[in-house]
């Protein structure tokens, strides 16, 4: 719980909003070289890193997508609401921790100011990554892995049910 408060998006949220987003999920601890998941496994959870620095990386040569700290959340595509498989795999450069939020985890904590800046960082994190990931997966994979990847996702959604803005008016009306 101490490191929650240190995270900008907590900064002025009451303490037993925290301790209440905690007790929602479980906190994992990861020494350096651990993974946190795995690609292609089930995404029925997001993790929220608390502390430690964290690496996603991608395909059998894990090739680096990027590196994650304190504050960031991987595997937030649960909260949609759709079954997803996990896009990269996460590994721990340094010791870390990590809270795992399931998908309803956040149901049920109505009117807590903790889950409310969660809510909003997710929308904002959300909103840079549909900007940045489809441009670098599209550059940086071959066509058999871009065939690797498509063929493990669900089928098609019917046209215009899959775009980002309706993801995120899907976001915005659990909000509500």
């Amino acid at each position: 719980m101490d490191s929650l408060p240190t995270l900008r998006m907590f900064r002025g949220v009451p303490r037993d909003h925290l301790a209440d987003l905690m007790a929602a999920g479980e906190v994992r601890s990861l020494l350096a070289g651990e993974v946190l998941v795995e690609e292609g496994s089930e995404c029925d959870s997001a993790w929220l890193l608390l502390a430690g620095r964290m690496q996603a990386v991608m395909g059998p040569e894990r090739r680096a997508l990027g590196d994650l700290w304190a504050g960031e959340i991987v595997g937030e595509r649960v909260f949609f609401g759709r079954p997803q498989t996990r896009v990269a795999t996460v590994v721990a450069v340094t010791d870390g921790s990590a809270l795992r939020l399931g998908a309803g985890a956040l149901d049920g904590l109505p009117g807590n100011e903790a889950v409310a800046a969660l809510q909003r960082h997710l929308i904002e994190v959300t909103a840079r990554r549909l900007k940045s990931v489809d441009l670098t997966r599209r550059n940086a994979w071959s066509a058999e892995e871009r065939a690797a990847f498509e063929a493990r996702q669900p089928a098609a959604e019917p046209a215009g049910l899959g775009s980002p803005e309706v993801a995120a008016e899907g976001l915005f009306a659990r909000l509500k």
